[in-house]
């Protein structure tokens, strides 16, 4: 038993060793680097509440500043939580920016091409789109504007909105198909009067 602990421990690279190589870009060494920490980061992304489809994208993100910021690593702190610390920054700005499309999105201004071939997103910052949003959520229907919310900014689906808000899934669809007409005409509401201020 001892003797099998002991050709364990002798076949694990030394952390330093490792990183030391990592610095010098011995790419035998990223490899090994990578292997031994993909699975952990992987269920770690997820479990910060990551949508399942962008968990792939953001743990590749992480070994890209990862490979930026190798030479950062003082040894203060063990080497996983450190690199656990890049992971939650990342987390959190992936969150941030996948919020903000999802506004630009909610008044029409999603990354599609104008005809002109401009991004029509940029037509509308995403601060403006913020405050677009909330001023037309301020005027929905209270069952309405949570159900709409849930769903279509937080992106959670209909099993996980019936537990919150204490009703059947059956309510949260019809709920979510009357908050999206409210939300449509509240929006074409704006875009009329927005419409009338740029021609004024």
């Amino acid at each position: 038993m001892a003797r099998a602990a002991e050709m364990d421990s002798a076949a694990r690279p030394d952390p330093d060793e490792q990183l030391a190589r990592c610095r010098a870009g011995e790419s035998d060494a990223w490899r090994a680097l990578y292997l031994e920490h993909h699975e952990g980061l992987f269920r770690f992304v997820e479990r910060m509440g990551t949508a399942p489809a962008d968990v792939p994208d953001v743990v590749q993100e992480v070994f890209v500043v990862l490979h930026r910021r190798i030479g950062d690593f003082d040894g203060r702190v063990a080497f996983r939580t450190w690199l656990f610390g890049i992971a939650v920054r990342i987390v959190k700005n992936h969150r941030r920016k996948t919020w903000q499309r999802r506004l630009a999105r909610l008044v029409g201004f999603g990354p599609t091409l104008s005809e002109d071939g401009a991004d029509a997103e940029s037509l509308l910052s995403r601060s403006e789109a913020a405050v677009v949003v909330d001023g037309i959520l301020s005027q929905m229907k209270e069952k309405h504007r949570a159900v709409f919310v849930l769903f279509e900014v937080e992106g959670l689906d209909g099993h996980a909105i019936s537990q919150i808000l204490a009703c059947p899934v059956p309510t949260v669809w019809s709920r979510l198909q009357a908050a999206r007409t409210e939300y449509h005409r509240l929006v074409r509401q704006w875009r009329m009067v927005r419409g009338e201020e740029a021609s004024g």
